[in-house]
């Protein structure tokens, strides 16, 4: 039996409540516990101890021993607000609990959904200690709800009564629900939150402390409405604004700002402000209440209408990117590549004896050319070679023109661009065809499952939403993982004696004959590589939101609709996180000092629940790429002087003129 706090969070997943109600809320599931475990009683003056006996659970024997040390007779008010002071805590016990009983899961960004099973069969695992006495699973706490609700014939459990009391004041069912079905079993609902005594009172009391804090957070806001008062950037021209600020070197003009005026100040260009939140500030902000507050969808939204799609799961929030999410998580997973190293091997291997020996190689196309083919074959299991063109082609002009906003719209409308979207739509079609034929095989990759999605959820994702989807990967090869391993190649070219540790770990790796997690897990050096290309040259230097809820950070009030800036790669150079920000170091990733696991400062792959869900998968793939080509080719800068210059085209790059000289090694 699960608690309740336990299925608060499975029934609130992502949905977009203040963290504040949040922690009362999941205070208020402890108490409820107790009660019903029959350790407190409560009426509606007070909150009284009745057994100071533990229960033997992690979540609620230190709340109750705090109860039992603290002062009696106390009200509910006090006890919810002191317990939800340890929310965070809560929060985080119970997402564990919930993954080690295979309800819920985590992917390579730390992003929580409910286990695929349990989406599909609205059933929890089975208890395995109980299973052999015939406990049947046990039914998923959404269905068991809206039974409830929706069939006035079901009686409720005092634990039913508990669960839709707490979900009524934290207004849960208001979100999930259409106006509709809301209005048709409100009535309901009230009747149900009265039936319990403790419930009642533990409710009442939260609904109190929300409201009280809502109302005055909205006196302040219209005390605040018109006078922001945050800082200006500095090198702002007249008509551009700092425009040309924002197309150079991003994260630096973003680190000068934050270190000159704090982790708030408003860039502008070309008349368009926006709110720019920087620094670990902002960092843990995003981790920790970011989805409350923030939303993407509008970023993508130019984009989604020129291809006429609905579905993209980089401009989606809420339910509809959690299932998207969730159905593309295995393609997109670091187990998923660990079973298939020989074939990203095979594809390194294969450009290598394609590139002219001796002679100067772009870095950054080849990089595209290997990455991009590892992605086709390994998550959507077709060759994508000769279409790499036509991808990059696509690809810079979509974020140049939407989300870079550098070029004019007519320029997706260009006879290159609209040649190479013509080819791309036909080679997807091509390819999903071929998969189509398949479907009723054991699934195993990317589009495998975004298939089964289509055929299960068909007005979720249609025919016309399918080129992008599986599109996807491609796209992320060319401005992630190419940009990234380019990077980490010119910094090992340019550290010699890191360049030979990596060789050695590159040879000790081919050598035994084995490619497997522990092997690639002895490879720190190259991973040390990786890791400091990733801080020193991020890819993805900001995020741009619309504020859905106002809210406070540093100071400032944040109105609903203002265009946020998140920068938050500014702490990959602040020394108090990293010493000496400007020097290659790859002993930083070290188990000695592991400066990126400081809270905040390292954030290569996004944050909070739009964190890059492939960034284990692209771990793995830029570490065997770089294996790989130390381990076959003798490598060197050409000309042997070169200093590297960034491109922002559409995202940071090497520039096109990083070229660097192959020699088969014996």
């Amino acid at each position: 039996m699960l608690r309740f706090v336990e299925e608060l969070l499975i029934l609130i997943e992502e949905e977009q409540i203040p963290n504040r109600t949040l922690r009362y809320a999941l205070a208020g599931a402890v108490l409820m516990d107790l009660a019903l475990e029959h350790r407190i009683d409560t009426d509606l003056q007070a909150l009284y101890l009745t057994d100071a006996m533990p229960l033997g659970d992690a979540l609620l024997d230190p709340v109750l021993a705090e109860i039992a040390a603290g002062p009696e007779s106390q009200s509910c008010e006090f006890w919810v607000r002191r317990i939800a002071e340890k929310g965070d805590c809560l929060h985080a016990q119970a997402l564990a609990r919930l993954e080690a009983q295979g309800i819920m899961e985590s992917d390579d960004g730390g992003f929580f959904t409910l286990a695929l099973r349990v989406n599909r069969s609205h059933r929890y695992p089975r208890n395995p200690s109980l299973a052999a006495a015939g406990e049947a699973s046990e039914q998923e706490i959404r269905s068991r709800l809206m039974e409830i609700l929706f069939n006035d014939d079901v009686i409720p459990s005092p634990r039913d009564i508990a669960i839709i009391s707490l979900c009524r004041a934290c207004g849960l069912f208001r979100r999930t629900m259409t106006p509709e079905e809301y209005n048709e079993v409100e009535e309901r609902i009230e009747l149900i939150a009265r039936l319990e005594q403790s419930a009642r009172a533990l409710t009442e009391a939260i609904r109190t402390m929300t409201v009280a804090e809502t109302q005055a957070e909205r006196r302040l806001f219209r005390e605040r409405r018109g006078s922001s008062g945050w800082p200006k950037a500095s090198g702002w021209l007249p008509v551009i604004g700092h425009a040309l600020k924002l197309t150079g070197d991003i994260r630096a003009f973003f680190t000068e700002q934050y270190l000159k005026h704090g982790p708030v100040f408003e860039v502008n260009a070309f008349g368009n402000s926006f709110v720019v939140m920087a620094g670990p500030e902002a960092n843990l902000f995003m981790i920790r209440e970011g989805k409350f507050h923030l939303r993407s969808r509008e970023v993508w939204d130019g984009f989604k209408d020129w291809l006429g799609v609905a579905t993209l799961l980089v401009g989606m929030d809420g339910a509809d990117h959690r299932l998207l999410r969730r159905t593309k998580r295995r393609g997109y997973s670091r187990q998923h590549i660990l079973e298939r190293l020989r074939e990203a091997v095979a594809v390194v291997e294969r450009e290598l004896t394609e590139l002219p020996s001796d002679r100067p190689v772009p870095v950054v196309y080849t990089m595209q050319r290997v990455m991009t083919e590892q992605i086709s074959l390994l998550s959507a299991g077709s060759s994508s070679r000769e279409r790499i063109d036509d991808i990059i082609t696509f690809n810079d002009a979509m974020l140049m023109v939407f989300i870079a906003r550098r070029y004019p719209k007519f320029m997706t409308r260009t006879p290159k661009v609209m040649r190479a979207r013509r080819r791309l739509e036909l080679h997807i079609e091509r390819m999903l065809n071929e998969r189509e034929l398949k479907l009723g095989d054991e699934t195993n990759d990317l589009v495998d499952d975004l298939l089964e999605l289509r055929h299960s959820a068909p007005d979720f994702l249609a025919d016309t939403d399918m080129f992008i989807a599986a599109m996807g990967p491609f796209m992320v090869g060319l401005d992630t993982v190419a940009p990234t391993t380019s990077f980490a190649l010119y910094a090992l070219l340019k550290h010699p004696d890191v360049l030979e540790r990596a060789r050695a770990e590159a040879d000790e790796l081919f050598a035994s004959g084995e490619l497997t997690s522990e092997s690639l897990a002895r490879m720190t050096v190259t991973r040390g590589a990786i890791l400091e290309a990733l801080r020193m040259y991020p890819i993805g230097p900001a995020l741009s939101r619309t504020v859905t809820n106002s809210f406070d950070f540093a100071g400032y009030r944040i109105p609903y609709g203002t265009d946020v800036l998140i920068a938050m790669t500014v702490t990959h150079y602040l020394p108090e996180f990293f010493p000496e920000p400007e020097r290659f170091d790859v002993e930083r990733y070290s188990p000695e000092r592991r400066e990126n696991v400081q809270p905040g400062a390292f954030v290569p792959f996004g944050l909070g629940h739009h964190s890059c869900l492939g960034q284990g998968f692209a771990e793995v793939q830029m570490i065997l790429t770089i294996a790989t080509l130390l381990h076959r080719a003798e490598i060197v800068l050409a000309p042997p002087g070169y200093r590297l210059k960034v491109q922002q085209t559409p995202t940071p790059r090497p520039a096109g003129n990083f070229k660097i000289r192959l020699r088969p090694r014996q």
